[in-house]
């Protein structure tokens, strides 16, 4: 293990070279039986090495702010007004059921954001380590493709069934959408396609999931919802209703009243 760097010995790595390498090289009779990864765990605490988190600094969780925990409690109350709007789904089956809706009421449907970064050099969070000696890593963590996509709870990622790419491409050209699949994909990088920033979240929501959206759902409420923010439209037609708490949103905020009065 003296010639392994920092933070690459692992359980595994070790179970292995005393199975296969230690062992039949001191000519020792183990009948058949192994050590396993188990053991080789327990043999790493003993000589010291501890699993760690690998840091470079300091790292400040301000999930329990007074401030995000207040938004945080105003934003279930907010999201959960409209509970009896939306469709529930059974125990056995996860089968949809329709609410009840009254006069003038509509269907809501929450719509989550999520994105993912993933990197070439993606590597272990945390390490085995002995004496506290943290491995050194290069800075980059080298090219990095993100994905940003939104889920619907009824059909999974946003996006067309099969029949409905048929229908959309027996429609006239001018009132067919252009992609069947509301997700985004670049490759950030001053060099490549940028970075992700609200205005492409909005070119994103503006250029695919809006239309999906009218395809899905003719007459709905559809609330997006991502990060420390909530962005409410109409499914069909008519003016944007956008609200957020967070002061870095007020660009999409903008934008999406913009797009309500070009609708």
């Amino acid at each position: 293990m003296t010639v392994l760097s920092d933070g690459t010995i692992t359980p595994l790595l070790l179970m292995k070279q005393v199975n296969n390498e230690i062992l039949p090289s001191l000519g020792f009779d183990s009948g058949g039986h192994k050590i396993s990864e188990g053991a080789a765990r327990r043999w790493l605490a003993k000589l010291g090495y501890e699993l760690k988190e690998v840091k470079k600094g300091i790292y400040v969780d301000g999930h329990e702010r007074e401030d995000v925990v207040a938004y945080c409690k105003e934003f279930l109350t907010d999201f959960g007004g409209n509970n009896r709007l939306r469709r529930k789904y059974t125990d056995d089956g996860l089968n949809p059921e329709e609410p009840q809706l009254g006069p003038g009421e509509q269907l809501h449907i929450p719509i989550m954001h999520d994105k993912t970064i993933v990197r070439a050099n993606e590597l272990c969070h945390r390490v085995y380590v002995c004496d506290g000696k943290m491995p050194l890593r290069k800075k980059g963590q080298g090219c990095a493709i993100h994905v940003s996509d939104f889920i619907v709870e009824q059909t999974g990622r946003l996006a067309l069934s099969e029949d409905q790419i048929h229908k959309n491409a027996a429609l006239p050209a001018k009132d067919q959408l252009k992609s069947t699949d509301a997700h985004e994909i670049i490759y950030p990088g001053k060099n490549n396609d940028g970075f992700w920033t609200n205005d492409k979240l909005v070119e994103q929501l503006r250029g695919q999931a809006k239309g999906m959206l009218h395809m899905l759902e003719e007459r709905a409420w559809c609330r997006f919802c991502r990060r420390q923010m909530a962005v409410r439209w109409w499914g069909s037609v008519g003016p944007v209703d956008s609200h957020t708490k967070h002061k870095n949103s007020s660009a999409v905020r903008h934008r999406l009243q913009q797009m309500g009065e070009k609708s």
